[in-house]
């Protein structure tokens, strides 16, 4: 009966060891876890804020570039308006000139 008693205790004290190590092993797995995750978010943050600052940059390239093609646009258009003004004030005087002082 002692004998039976005691394979019992040692089978109780081994299986409580056997418990006590997975629990230990599921508390590091899920450190580690832990761990691997913030270690992802971060990458994936880190990431996104490059993704951010680029996109910013190209932008702020794309409007540069369109307000330069814009304000080239309006002087080519303001040369040309005065280019026909000087070509034209004098016909455009005499004209208007001609108008006011018909009969």
């Amino acid at each position: 009966m002692k004998n039976t008693l005691r394979v019992i205790v040692e089978a109780d004290c081994a299986a409580r060891r056997e418990v006590e190590q997975a629990e230990a092993r599921r508390e590091h797995l899920t450190e580690e876890l832990a761990e691997l995750r913030r270690e992802i978010d971060e990458t994936h943050r880190k990431a996104a804020e490059q993704a951010i600052e680029k996109a910013r940059v190209d932008a702020a390239e794309q409007v540069k570039r369109t307000a330069d093609e814009i304000e080239q646009s309006t002087k080519a258009k303001i040369d040309g308006l005065w280019a026909l003004y000087k070509e034209k004030r004098e016909a455009w005087v005499q004209e208007i000139v001609s108008e006011a002082t018909a009969p």
